[in-house]
């Protein structure tokens, strides 16, 4: 999710073997920690997501 080009939801599902909401809902978690995770569309109307920054208030390393 950090490289450029970001990650589906099934490319995320795929990589870990979670169901597709699983991957929604780490997604969700990862916003409710202060990370700064933006929904983009992709090719063929697709959503896809990249974590954009550091947790807020946590420096990156």
């Amino acid at each position: 999710m950090q490289r450029k080009a970001g990650a589906s939801i099934d490319q995320i599902a795929r990589a870990t073997g979670w169901q597709e909401h699983t991957c929604r809902a780490f997604l969700t978690g990862l916003r409710k920690k202060g990370r700064d995770v933006a929904r983009e569309t992709g090719k063929g109307g697709r959503s896809v997501y990249r974590i954009a920054s550091a947790a807020r208030g946590v420096k990156a390393d």
